[in-house]
Formats: C-alpha cells, sequence, structure tokens
C-alpha cells in the first residue's frame, strides 16, 4: 500500500473523528507530517468532495464521505434482508447457498453464505472474493438477466476463460445457454468452475428487472443429478421472486 494512500486515509480518520473544522497546521502537527504535505493532501481529497475547506481555511469531512457510508448501510440491510431467505433455501436443500453481489465495476462478489454439513463441500470461495460469470451457475444469472446492450459489452469485454475441463468457452454456446435458463427461471453448471461442484441459481431482481445479485446452491456434482436439480430449481426461483420483491419494497433493488 503507498505512502501517499496511506497518508490520505489518516487524513480522513482525523477528520472524522475531530468533530470540528482543523486548520492545517494544528492537522500536520498533530498527523507528525510536514505541512506542505497535509496542504497538498486536503486538496486533493476536496476535489473529491470527501474534505471541504471552509471560509476560515479549516477543513472537514465532505459529502462525499456519505456514498461510502450509505453503501455500507445499504450492503448490511441487503444482508440482513436476505440471510432469513438463504436460510430457508439451506434449510429445504441441506446444502450450502451462495449469496452474489454484482457491483458496479461488473464484478461478481460473494458476500455471505450458509455452509451445510452435509453439502459435500470441504472448500470453496472466500466471503469477498470475485467469482467468474462465465462458468458459475451465480454468474450466469446474472449474465441471463442483463440488459442486450450490457451483455454485448461483457462478450467483448471479458474472456471466457479455461477452469476446468467443463468450462464454456466460445460465445454461440453460452448465449444459447442463457437464452434457455432465462426462460427457464434458473441457471445451472456443472464442474465449470470447481471440479467435482456443481450448482443452480437464480437472480436478485430491480423493479427494472436489473440483477444487482444471485443467489446459488452449490453441492458436490456426485450428490445431486439433474433431475434433483429441476425440482429444488422451482423452489429457489420462487424464492428469489419473494426476495427480490422484499428488496425492491426497502429501497434496496
Amino acid at each position: 500500500m503507498s505512502t501517499l494512500f496511506n497518508k490520505a486515509v489518516t487524513i480522513l480518520n482525523y477528520l472524522g473523528q475531530a468533530g470540528e473544522p482543523v486548520g492545517v497546521v494544528k492537522l500536520a502537527k498533530d498527523l507528525g507530517m510536514p505541512k506542505s504535505s497535509a496542504s497538498r493532501l486536503l486538496s486533493m481529497l476536496a476535489q473529491y468532495d470527501l474534505a471541504v475547506k471552509n471560509r476560515n481555511g479549516q477543513y472537514q469531512t465532505g459529502p462525499g464521505t456519505l456514498l461510502w457510508g450509505s453503501a455500507y448501510s445499504a450492503k448490511n440491510l441487503l444482508l440482513e434482508t436476505c440471510r432469513p431467505f438463504l436460510e430457508t433455501i439451506a434449510h429445504i436443500t441441506d446444502q450450502t447457498v451462495w449469496l452474489l453481489y454484482y457491483g458496479s465495476a461488473r464484478k461478481l462478489f460473494l458476500i455471505d453464505g450458509i455452509f451445510t454439513s452435509d453439502s459435500g463441500l470441504a472448500t470453496g470461495p472466500r466471503l469477498g472474493q470475485t467469482l467468474p460469470m462465465h462458468s458459475t451457475a451465480c454468474g450466469k444469472a446474472v449474465l441471463m438477466q442483463l440488459p442486450p446492450i450490457e451483455l454485448e459489452y461483457y462478450f467483448k469485454a471479458d474472456r471466457l476463460e479455461f477452469i476446468t475441463p467443463n468450462s464454456i468457452t466460445k460465445e454461440d454456446p453460452l448465449r444459447n445457454q442463457l437464452k434457455f435458463f432465462r426462460q427457464r427461471g434458473y441457471a445451472e453448471e456443472q464442474s465449470e468452475f470447481l471440479p467435482g461442484v456443481s450448482g443452480i441459481a437464480s437472480p436478485i431482481l430491480t423493479k427494472n428487472k436489473y440483477p444487482i445479485g444471485s443467489v446459488s446452491i452449490v453441492s458436490s456434482a456426485y450428490q445431486h443429478s439433474h433431475d434433483a436439480w429441476t425440482r429444488v430449481g422451482s423452489v429457489l426461483s420462487e424464492t428469489c421472486q419473494k426476495l427480490s420483491l422484499r428488496l425492491q419494497s426497502k429501497g434496496i433493488a
């Protein structure tokens, strides 16, 4: 982590704890840094509205920091709202359940999970880890709901990388899959991300039918057949529809 970044974060933390506007000289003295460095960093933070300067030349935290705070609160509310639904799915299927968030960076993040003792999974992705879109059921559940323009951008910007021998690395077969999955209501993968692991997933949608994430049931490929997934697929799809409505009613989706 760069020294410049460390100093900028230190200044933001200092301003947040100060509770009142602070001058450059006092800030530099309290933080043990040259006045010139403190002044330069404060000016930089002010350019992004992370700090504001009053008429007396003093600084305090700016409105830009509210964006991070509201995003953190929204994420917590998202987790709190989703958790009972995840527990219900895990109880019904007795399998591992993942909650994925599709962020503004067009990446899929694992943000919560329920790992059951009978799932047959000893390892898996960590919370906060990004997952590939083309080779996971959770990723395909998002892709199948993307607007056509954004889906085209995905195929142009992202390589369909080889992850396991079952990974789909050609555009046309994946497009055909996504079309079928969207009609059916849930996506599926067979050992395309983790060898010996398969799963199904349904999207979490906004009022405009835009995917903000997905819920995935993950299991050993040797435990469940395609017919077994079909039986729970409708349950997962219906549960995700109810979850989407709940999030929409709370203004999260």
